[in-house]
């Protein structure tokens, strides 16, 4: 992979990454809140709170990356006319934080309600299953090969996250 497409991946990845502010902006305040209803027991507030925040992370980040979408050629060419290839990864990028936004602050929730260890375990092997998806799809794909393996192995992540939030709420 030559170095301007890497410079371009590392742009998308970068642009992207304002999407996933909308989920950090709304996941901190969330933390204490999380921890309040789960000590006190009011499971029923404590799902209200995330799902509301969920639909919310939702709403905005898929306004923001759809923004983002539209402007990325825009933004890619004023870099530099060679990014513009960069536009295709950008688009899982955002997915991927689009995903991130629909599955709302899980490792937050895990975390604050005793389930540190889990959420732990599933986040290492997300990074494994990424990072053994990326050594397979990126001589195969170059960096669409990348995005898809960000895309994938978190994808995986958040469905792990899920279903254990599941099983263990109250």
């Amino acid at each position: 992979v030559e170095e301007a497409t890497i410079a371009a991946y590392s742009l998308a990845l970068k642009i992207s990454a304002f999407s996933g502010f909308i989920h950090t902006s709304l996941s901190i305040p969330l933390v204490p809140k999380i921890a309040e209803k789960h000590f006190q027991g009011r499971f029923s507030e404590l799902d209200d709170i995330f799902s509301s925040t969920r639909r919310r992370m939702l709403h905005l980040t898929l306004l923001l990356g759809g923004l983002l979408i539209l402007a990325a050629p825009l933004i890619l060419r004023a870099f530099d006319r060679s990014f513009a290839g960069a536009w295709a990864p950008l688009v899982l990028l955002v997915l991927t934080q689009v995903i991130f936004a629909a599955t709302g602050p899980l490792a937050n929730y895990l975390v604050m309600t005793g389930h540190e260890g889990p959420c732990a375990f599933i986040l290492g092997a997300s990074i494994l299953i990424i990072l053994t998806l990326q050594v397979v799809l990126i001589p195969l794909m170059g960096v669409m090969g990348a995005a898809t393996a960000h895309l994938a192995g978190f994808t995986l992540q958040r469905l792990l996250m899920e279903a254990y939030r599941r099983r263990v709420r109250p």
